[in-house]
């Protein structure tokens, strides 16, 4: 009889406004435990479009104005799509420049969706809790390669050295949605 083991683990990488959580098992079979080439990790994630930026990453609307929100910019910057929540509606601007919502499971390019976010704690800086003050209404709504969506945040949310953490899925991720596995993409400010 062979007692197998999975031994797993996880790499932690920071890069400036992103946080990268990568668990790999090696399946240990009596004495002899198979390895796992480079090669093959590799195509199980996801590589760069434009390699100087993150896989995923927030930037500011440099011409949003209003003072009681801030217009946050969600760039999927790798060649898988990525899943987010959301209400499920998005807003799109039509070309003669009207807007028209839309209920989509994939977001238009530069739409506007109401997205699920964390934000520290005043208390515990380092402790991000969910902002999510819409019930029940919730989706997931997919970011195709090269995309990008666009949010509100409150403005408290992000004054006094607060931060705010976009959860979110690459489409490989599927098999792990029921376990607590999310990646965070967080505010560089």
């Amino acid at each position: 009889m062979k007692i197998h083991a999975i031994l797993s683990f996880c790499l932690r990488s920071m890069t400036t406004g992103l946080m990268v959580l990568l668990c790999l098992s090696l399946k240990q079979s009596g004495q002899v435990a198979s390895k796992t080439s480079q090669s093959e990790i590799k195509t199980v994630g996801c590589s760069r479009i434009v390699s100087q930026k993150s896989s995923v990453y927030l930037y500011l609307d440099p011409k949003w104005t209003d003072s009681e929100t801030i217009r946050i910019f969600l760039k999927n910057n790798s060649n898988c799509k990525i899943e987010v929540i959301t209400t499920g509606k998005q807003i799109i601007t039509k070309p003669d420049g009207r807007p028209l919502q839309i209920a989509s499971e994939i977001a238009e390019d530069d739409a506007h969706l109401v997205l699920r976010y964390k934000i520290n704690s005043t208390e515990q800086p380092w402790a991000f809790v969910p902002y999510w003050p819409y019930g029940d209404s919730v989706a997931s709504t997919q970011i195709l390669p090269g995309r990008q969506i666009k949010f509100l945040v409150k403005t408290e949310h992000l004054i006094n050295k607060r931060q705010i953490a976009v959860p979110f899925y690459y489409e490989w991720d599927s098999a792990s949605r029921s376990s607590a596995l999310e990646h965070l993409v967080f505010s560089p400010y």
